[in-house]
């Protein structure tokens, strides 16, 4: 029941054991383990993963938000706000380049650093206002070419001539 449950490479890790408790044990090191590795690993995931152009960014947070609570499971408990809000500022994608400047400089001028939920709503009103600014933008540019190019009937019925039926014998 084990081996349905787990990534190929965590499956290699436990196959050599015989007893169910014996996996477990592997698979509670693996996952909980309090070791330097693992907590080198989550960290470097969590230092070298970024934004994207593409992503979302309520997924984006959550991944962020799930390597710090593997982080903290591990007993990295100087994984706090602050050092979130700074991670997460430095990997956004380029489209937010005036959030992190307007972020920076409020950081600045505030006595206190945000907490991590306060920047994550400021964040996500901010890839909202982006999304609809896009959409209308986009409407925009469809009104405006709608208006600019006539339609092909209208090409095409401009086009055709028509012939008196007399002068050409039929």
């Amino acid at each position: 029941m084990i081996y349905h449950a787990v990534l190929d490479d965590v499956l290699l890790m436990i196959s050599s054991s015989t007893l169910k408790k014996e996996a477990w044990d592997k698979l509670k090191k693996i996952y909980l383990g309090t070791n330097f590795s693992r907590i080198f690993t989550i960290l470097q995931k969590l230092l070298q993963l970024r934004q994207g152009e593409d992503k979302n960014v309520a997924i984006y947070l959550n991944k962020l938000i799930d390597l710090r609570t593997q982080l903290v499971a591990c007993g990295c408990n100087w994984i706090n706000d602050e050092f979130m809000v700074f991670i997460i500022l430095q990997s956004l994608s380029s489209k937010f380049s005036n959030f992190v400047i307007v972020m920076e400089t409020r950081l600045d001028d505030e006595k206190e650093v945000f907490s991590l939920e306060i920047l994550s709503r400021h964040l996500l009103k901010h890839e909202e206002t982006l999304n609809n600014k896009l959409l209308i933008s986009s409407k925009d540019n469809n009104i405006a070419l709608g208006a600019t190019k006539p339609s092909f009937k209208k090409k095409f019925n401009q086009k055709k001539r028509s012939y008196p039926s007399s002068s050409i014998g039929f």
